[in-house]
C-alpha cells in the first residue's frame, strides 16, 4: 500500500454523510445479522445479550484508550469525549446480567479479539482511521442504540437495570449531542490525509461487527424446542 501524501483533503460532501453513504449497505446487513437482528426484533435472549455485551467490552476499551492516546492529532482531538465513553456503563451491565445468570459461560470470541486487535493495530499505524470506529460506535449508540435501549428495557431478564450502556446521563439533549458529534466528524475531515481510507475503515468496522453478531448467535444457548420469544406488548 502506498502511503498517502500531500495536503489533507476532505470529501466534497461532509465526512459524516460520506461515511453514512459509504457504509449504508453494510449497516443494513448488520441489522439483519445474528444477535443484532434478535435485538432489533425485541426477542433477544438475556444470555445471548450478555455474551454480546461481554464481547463488546474489549472493543470499546481499545477504542477509548486509543482515542485518548491519539487525541493530540488534529483529526481526532474533538472525537475523544468522556461523556460518550461506554466502557464503564457496559461493564456495569455485564456485571448485572452475569449475576442473574451465574451458570452462563462468558468467553471472549475470536471475532471480538480480531476486532480489538484491528483497533489496536490502526492506532499504531494509521491512527486517523480511528475516526471510522468512533463514527460507527458512538453515532450508532446515539442513534439506533436508543431504539435498543427501549426494547431491552422491556425484555424479560434484561430490563432497565441492565441498559446503562445506552444511557448518556451527562448529555442533556441526545439529538443535539448527535448533531454536534457529526459536525466534529465533518471538521475532522479537513485534517485527513486519506478520507477514502477512513471510509473503507468504517466498512471494515461494520464487517467486524457483523462477524461478531453472527458468532454470538452461534455461540449462545438455543431456547428449548417449542418455546416462544416473550411478547413486548
Amino acid at each position: 500500500m502506498v502511503a498517502p501524501t500531500g495536503s489533507p483533503r476532505a470529501p466534497s460532501e461532509g465526512l459524516a454523510d460520506a461515511l453514512r453513504e459509504g457504509t449504508r449497505e453494510l449497516h443494513r446487513r448488520a441489522e439483519r445479522t445474528g444477535v443484532i437482528a434478535e435485538l432489533l426484533a425485541g426477542r433477544v435472549r438475556p444470555t445471548a445479550y450478555l455474551l454480546f455485551a461481554f464481547n463488546l467490552l474489549p472493543i470499546y476499551a481499545a477504542l477509548e484508550a486509543a482515542l485518548l492516546d491519539q487525541a493530540h492529532l488534529p483529526a481526532l482531538g474533538a472525537l475523544f469525549r468522556p461523556e460518550l465513553a461506554r466502557s464503564l456503563p457496559l461493564a456495569r451491565d455485564v456485571a448485572v446480567l452475569a449475576e442473574r445468570s451465574p451458570a452462563t459461560p462468558l468467553r471472549l470470541l475470536a471475532e471480538s479479539v480480531t476486532h480489538r486487535r484491528r483497533i489496536e493495530t490502526i492506532a499504531r499505524t494509521l491512527p486517523e482511521r480511528l475516526l471510522a470506529h468512533a463514527y460507527v460506535r458512538y453515532l450508532g449508540d446515539l442513534s439506533g442504540g436508543q431504539i435498543l435501549r427501549r426494547l431491552l428495557a422491556r425484555t424479560p431478564g434484561i430490563g432497565p437495570e441492565a441498559v446503562r450502556f445506552y444511557e448518556f446521563p451527562d448529555l442533556d439533549d441526545l439529538p443535539r449531542a448527535k448533531a454536534a458529534y457529526r459536525r466534529a466528524i465533518d471538521e475532522a475531515g479537513a485534517h485527513l490525509l486519506d478520507p477514502a481510507g477512513v471510509i473503507e475503515e468504517a466498512r471494515e468496522a461494520f464487517r467486524l461487527t457483523i462477524a461478531l453478531a453472527r458468532a454470538v448467535a452461534a455461540a449462545s444457548p438455543e431456547p428449548q424446542a417449542g418455546s416462544r420469544p416473550p411478547s413486548l406488548v
